[in-house]
């Protein structure tokens, strides 16, 4: 019998349960392990209905076998271009309710424990995860899915993360600083903003990301086997002038960022921004590989991380009413807001192990940083040669794929990672822990 925990019970780990749940044999166990498992990550729980997906429902199913199954949940009023964010959450809920049932027909049981896992200790017959409070659990496979790190905070004056939004209106102060603008920072501007606060958004280049209409799969942009970096520009490029026949290119961003917003705005269409057909397929690319870009970091940033046309437009209204304004951080002083906003991204979940185990958050003795996994998303050991039957699938697995925070990658990295598990354990798995096991009794 398997008896496999997935640590993380929000999106990604949903994706997992759903595989888990039809995937694995009569007789096995599903353990999820969540801090909160009624509430799901404020950033797709969040009533409000200007926080808007960053993607097009096209891409939004959890069920990489049905990929229009999100697209089908929603109400025929919704624009699919511009989804209120909530519905993911309740998207989410409704199809765990739903394979849970599923996983019961089939004989599979599923156990939910509200808890946080500190540790993941090698045991003869898999593993034994141990909580911050409770006794601890056994496991013969084990999934991570916690999702990201800390959030990032700017030096010097206390500061606030963008995601959950409520504590940003916990106090309503009249004005507020942004750090960042990014998709996070964009969320929080419009929150303070919508609530009456008079916000001002900076960042070091003082512009905003790119502007997109939408973001689909095509399946035509591709890598060749081997390949360890890949060049945005070029692939963009190409892709637009196969679509269009010729191309006019990626202007620098220039001039006031409000100006720049705009001028995005204008060109945001599939007739003016073919490169946006193509992001979908660079994203799932760079998830699925270990590939590396190698254009500069703010080509990057402002494309791969590009917005919806329905958010940037919602924030360029309170730009033109002076809700919100927009600038270069060295031209702010940010210690003279009285509530600082850090939107300055997040860093990977912390993970530290030794020969005998993972630890997961900050180092115990004897432990050192887990920076990478092997090719199939599973963490290996210091120390060790073998992979563990340990995975770790989408945000977890920014150490070592890209864009593993997209939505399309974690459901896609659900399915290799289960494919893995519900196959027989390989024979130097077996191999390794049945040596270890007879020398340690011996």
């Amino acid at each position: 019998m398997q008896n496999v925990m997935v640590v993380g019970g929000r999106l990604t780990g949903t994706a997992a349960f759903i595989q888990l749940a039809t995937q694995l044999s009569p007789g096995s166990r599903v353990t999820i392990v969540d801090p909160a498992l009624e509430d799901y990550p404020a950033v797709f729980g969040d009533p409000a209905p200007h926080l808007l997906c960053n993607t097009s429902a096209h891409i939004g199913s959890l069920l990489p076998e049905v990929p229009d199954d999100f697209l089908s949940y929603l109400p025929p009023s919704v624009d699919p271009n511009g989804v209120p964010r909530y519905l993911v959450g309740r998207y989410a809920a409704s199809r765990f309710q739903h394979y849970r049932r599923v996983a019961a027909s089939r004989g599979v049981e599923t156990v939910t424990v509200r808890g946080t896992v500190t540790s993941i200790t090698r045991a003869p017959d898999g593993y034994l995860v141990r909580l911050a409070a409770g006794a601890p659990l056994t496991a013969t496979d084990v999934i991570l899915a916690m999702g990201p790190g800390p959030a990032r905070l700017v030096p010097g004056p206390p500061s606030v993360s963008p995601y959950p939004t409520t504590p940003l209106l916990d106090r309503t102060p009249e004005r507020a600083v942004v750090v960042g603008m990014g998709s996070g920072g964009i969320d929080a501007a419009l929150v303070l903003a919508n609530a009456g606060v008079e916000v001002t958004i900076v960042s070091r280049s003082g512009y905003f990301p790119a502007v997109r209409t939408r973001t689909l799969r095509t399946g035509t942009v591709m890598v060749e086997p081997g390949r360890e970096q890949l060049h945005l520009r070029t692939v963009l490029e190409r892709f637009s002038i196969d679509r269009q026949g010729s191309f006019a290119g990626f202007p620098e961003p220039a001039g006031h960022p409000a100006d720049q917003l705009r001028r995005d705005l204008d060109a945001a269409s599939p007739e003016d921004t073919p490169w946006q057909d193509a992001l979908a397929d660079v994203v799932y690319l760079l998830g699925s590989r270990s590939l590396q870009l190698s254009d500069p970091p703010a080509f990057v940033w402002r494309h791969l991380t590009s917005v919806m046309a329905t958010t940037a437009t919602m924030l360029n209204r309170h730009i033109e009413t002076g809700a919100v304004t927009p600038a270069r951080l060295d031209d702010v002083d940010v210690e003279a807001f009285p509530l600082v906003v850090s939107a300055i991204g997040t860093d990977a979940y912390p993970l530290h192990g030794s020969s005998t185990g993972l630890r997961l958050g900050p180092p115990t003795a004897g432990t050192r940083p887990i920076t990478q996994l092997d090719d199939t998303l599973r963490v290996v050991l210091p120390g060790r040669q073998q992979p563990e039957r340990i995975w770790a699938i989408g945000p977890t697995a920014g150490i070592a794929r890209l864009t593993s925070s997209a939505l399309c990658v974690a459901v896609a990295q659900a399915r290799e990672a289960v494919e893995q598990v519900t196959s027989r354990p390989a024979e130097s798995d077996a191999e390794a822990f049945g040596e270890e096991f007879a020398a340690v009794s011996a």
